[in-house]
């Protein structure tokens, strides 16, 4: 993560979230920090376009891979489909998979454990963008500043530096400047540079980036 000790929030009302929550949360990716702020925490949820836009992105591309494997017959000889560019978290994702099906004695064991799957991701697309009682509250407008968005250079991550500019910018409307991530490569690790820059160029003292773990530990009410 950050040799960097992280900034106590002094306002736990309004959380910004990063796209890897998200995912920690509909595909039980971490220790039950991200259902434990999405589901249970009293802070409003926001995200940006950015992020709901990758989100859905990654499920459309994901789809593509389990209908891919559903109709393989042999997974040892599978690839994925030739239309589909993965990701580095989708070539994770996928091998863990397959080994996990890899693992199975019969075909519809295998098919159940590709529906469970396509339920998962169908299900968090619900819960947290499209059911009325959806759990993110607001979704940010993708309104960039330029000048933050050319000092961020040093994020490698496209979308990661679209993702600070438009949580900076709800920061300014905000009383909150939590950003939460899971992303430790490209955010965690930078965090005391990303929040720097952003004091820089925005009218607000900083934004302050956290792990899921790090927000609730300091949470003293939770």
């Amino acid at each position: 993560m950050s040799s960097e000790a992280p900034y106590s929030p002094t306002d736990f009302s309004e959380v910004f979230y990063d796209t890897s929550v998200l995912l920690d949360f509909v595909l039980s990716q971490d220790d039950g920090e991200a259902k434990k702020l999405l589901k249970n925490h009293p802070s409003a949820n926001y995200t940006g376009s950015t992020v709901e836009r990758e989100f859905r992105n990654l499920k459309e591309r994901r789809e593509k891979i389990l209908k891919s494997v559903y109709k393989s017959d042999d997974l040892d000889d599978w690839n994925p489909p030739s239309d589909v560019d993965m990701s580095p978290n989708d070539r994770d994702w996928c091998g863990d998979l397959l080994t996990e099906l890899d693992e199975m004695t019969t075909r519809d064991k295998i098919e159940n454990r590709l529906d469970f799957e396509q339920r998962k991701l169908n299900r968090g697309i619900d819960l947290l963008f499209d059911l009325r009682s959806n759990l993110i509250e607001s979704v940010w407008p993708n309104n960039l500043e330029t000048t933050l968005l050319g000092r961020l250079d040093f994020v490698d991550n496209n979308n990661d530096r679209h993702v600070i500019c438009e949580s900076a910018d709800w920061a300014c409307s905000s009383d909150s400047d939590n950003l939460l991530t899971s992303d430790c490569t490209d955010l965690l690790s930078n965090r005391q540079r990303i929040s720097e820059e952003v004091g820089r160029n925005r009218n607000l003292e900083t934004l302050h980036l956290f792990s899921a773990d790090e927000f609730l530990s300091q949470d003293s009410a939770f």
